[in-house]
């Protein structure tokens, strides 16, 4: 017998098109900075490539990200300076 996955949150933590989810390792962000919308993955370090737009959890953009949500303005410190970014979706895990 196969086992099934379920996620128990309520719905209002899910959301909808990634409205009030939150930012964890495997989560899709897109983001809006002065330079314009980025798209991440959040992924470890293993698997990171920025590239295809996979970033380490322990990146200055990811490690900000982290733990927030859809519509929160982060502030990420980088060796080029600090950058003011929305997140402007997540998409959960799977």
């Amino acid at each position: 017998m196969a086992a099934t996955l379920t996620d128990t949150r309520p719905l209002q933590q899910i959301g909808a098109r990634g409205q009030g989810c939150t930012v964890e390792l495997g989560s899709w962000v897109r983001i809006l900075d002065p330079d314009g919308e980025e798209e991440y993955t959040i992924v470890a370090d293993q698997e990171s490539d920025p590239g295809l737009r996979r970033i380490s959890n322990r990146s200055p953009m990811a490690a900000a990200l982290l733990g927030r949500s859809s519509g929160d303005e982060v502030t990420v410190v980088t060796p080029g300076g600090r950058r003011v970014v929305r997140i402007l979706s997540v998409r959960p895990v799977g």
